[in-house]
């Protein structure tokens, strides 16, 4: 079935090969900063935050629904527990500066 598929969408583009991957830098922006604070941000549902904390405690109030959250595993890291990942595979890690820089938040 993939390999139909495949030449549907190859015969779709024109035989041209499909667009590579984005990379973190290519990323779209998702949210909007503004004076309220953070408006747009994965999982929000239409809620604005001030502070990172703010928006982590929002998503693990969703992880009792299933929705991927941060726990924080030691000071300043956290793992992203929830969603699909192969068995076996550890979740991934951030800094708490990564998390300020990927969801637009200031210290």
């Amino acid at each position: 079935m993939s390999a139909i598929l495949a030449a549907l969408v190859a015969a779709k583009l024109g035989g041209a090969a499909a667009e590579p991957p984005k990379t973190k830098e290519d990323k779209p922006v998702t949210h909007t900063v503004t004076a309220e604070g953070v408006a747009g941000l994965p999982f929000s549902h239409g809620k604005v935050f001030r502070t990172l904390d703010e928006y982590l405690e929002h998503r693990r109030a969703l992880g009792a629904q299933d929705a991927p959250h941060y726990t924080e595993i030691s000071p300043g890291v956290y793992e992203l527990w929830g969603g699909r990942r192969p068995p076996g595979v550890k979740p991934p890690t951030f800094t708490r500066q990564q998390l300020l820089e990927e969801f637009g938040f200031r210290e």
